[in-house]
């Protein structure tokens, strides 16, 4: 039996079922003889193992009734059965149960006929009986909460349902505490492997209202993290599971936040995320997952340069590892490119196999600086001096001689090499040059002073037999 049926976010909602917003759903009101049930869309796997967690309340009077159900179908059963104790799943003059079925019912009332203990329990049946004696009950009722405790107390409680497709092992855990293990072959149950899961619950003439929030269907694949592959600095979005709650992100370079179940990676180079988080108990984890980048060779262009008086600058494309291709923003591939004007020049470096790329960037220049020429090396007389004068310069170069930042004019007595180096707007010349003395002739008189007797004549020799110098010129007193 369908009964009324309406569709609202990812649950089909039956008769007196409600969406109150915020993915919470009102079963029943605190009213009599209500019903109602929610079942997910879409068909589910029940040959692979699963978890289900919600979030469920049971109103808050202790003395009402009657409880609620989790229940997996088959998609031939029926969606809502009768009131009362039977909770929206059970046969009710007319209404027929739904069947086949595994049913985990959280029965807050004391039906004597079905078994029902006086606490507050949990039970696993099938095929819409809610009977705890006889073929249909899967596993004994026992106490929701330990030591009997009552849990119409109008707060919410976590329901966890665990399913082992290999084992078929089905644990239900309720506020984070094991409560039932039981073997259930859901697919035999069912008679398919195609099934259908939701909540149904029911008030007869006592009433409490009944809410499932934040219900989720979780498989093993859907509960592992996921690696990412992209692009150098291309931004992609990475998600954690959805029952991880609280989750922190680190390192947190690269990330548009460090909290949150989804953010934004944008990084240049693989990086690992640690991804630290609670589960629906409480208890802290950790995981981590990698991005996957690329590694592209560096296109080993220089720094922003300047073109010197119209001498071209070369820029190298290559040699690249097998599948990387360079590209010039022209479109040309070439290995040596020749540049000779002044621009914005690019050079995309491309991995074939990802299809990933980078563009690498140079702008270059252009300028004239002026040419000094110091000329020929010469020598000059020990009592003189070497000047060296350039003229104008403009302001925007830096002139260094001999490497000591100086002005236009230079002058030196001494022998040197003088390298005048001068530079800016980029650009940079030098030239150099070497000085040196003229060598100095000396006489050596034999004797001095000369002494002469009266009347003597002497010879006095001025020629330094030595002497590898330029001719010289005597001048005698």
């Amino acid at each position: 039996m369908i009964g009324n049926l309406s569709v609202q976010g990812q649950f089909t909602l039956h008769n007196n079922a409600q969406n109150i917003g915020d993915d919470c759903y009102r079963l029943t009101q605190a009213q009599p003889s209500q019903r109602g049930a929610i079942w997910k869309t879409g068909l589910f796997d029940a040959n692979e193992s699963w978890e289900m967690q919600a979030e469920v309340l049971f109103g808050g009077n202790n003395s009402g009734a009657d409880g609620m159900a989790f229940v997996l179908k088959a998609p031939s059963s029926g969606f809502i059965g009768g009131l009362g104790g039977l909770m929206g799943f059970g046969a009710f003059f007319g209404t027929p149960a739904i069947e086949p079925s595994v049913i985990i019912e959280m029965d807050t009332y004391q039906g004597g006929a079905q078994g029902d203990p006086s606490y507050d329990h949990i039970g696993i049946q099938k095929d819409g009986s809610n009977n705890h004696f006889g073929g249909d009950m899967i596993a004994a009722p026992v106490a929701a909460i330990p030591g009997n405790g009552n849990i119409e107390d109008n707060d919410y409680h976590d329901l966890r349902v665990t399913f082992d497709a290999t084992t078929l092992e089905l644990v239900v855990y309720f506020d984070c505490v094991e409560r039932i293990t039981a073997t259930v072959d859901v697919v035999d149950i069912l008679g398919t492997s195609s099934i259908k899961w939701g909540f149904t619950a029911a008030t007869g003439g006592a009433t409490n209202t009944h809410r499932v929030c934040n219900a989720q269907w979780i498989t093993p694949a859907e509960s592992e993290l996921i690696d990412s592959e992209t692009c150098p600095s291309d931004p992609v979005e990475l998600e954690v599971p959805g029952d991880w709650i609280n989750p922190v992100w680190s390192p947190g370079d690269g990330l548009s936040a460090t909290t949150g179940s989804t953010v934004t990676a944008t990084v240049e180079n693989t990086t690992v995320y640690t991804i630290q988080y609670e589960d629906i108990c409480g208890e802290t984890f950790e995981d981590s997952l990698v991005v996957s980048v690329p590694e592209l060779p560096a296109a080993n262009l220089p720094a922003d340069s300047t073109i010197c008086n119209g001498e071209a600058i070369e820029l190298t494309n290559g040699p690249w590892p097998t599948g990387i291709t360079g590209t010039w923003e022209d479109g040309s591939t070439a290995a040596i490119r020749s540049i000779d004007s002044a621009g914005e020049y690019d050079l995309t470096i491309e991995d074939t196999a990802t299809g990933c790329s980078v563009v690498n960037a140079i702008s270059i220049a252009a300028t004239t600086i002026p040419v000094f020429d110091l000329g020929a090396d010469f020598a000059f007389c020990s009592n003189s001096e070497a000047s060296f004068d350039l003229g104008s310069v403009d302001p925007a170069f830096d002139i260094y001689w001999n490497g000591v930042l100086g002005a236009e004019t230079y002058t030196t007595t001494n022998e040197e090499t003088i390298v005048l180096d001068w530079n800016g707007l980029g650009c940079s010349l030098s030239d150099t040059i070497s000085v040196s003395m003229h060598p100095t002739y000396s006489v050596a008189f034999d004797e001095n002073p000369l002494v002469l007797c009266l009347n003597e004549t002497v010879n006095v020799p001025a020629l330094d037999a030595g002497w590898t110098g330029s001719n010289v010129q005597w001048n005698w007193n």
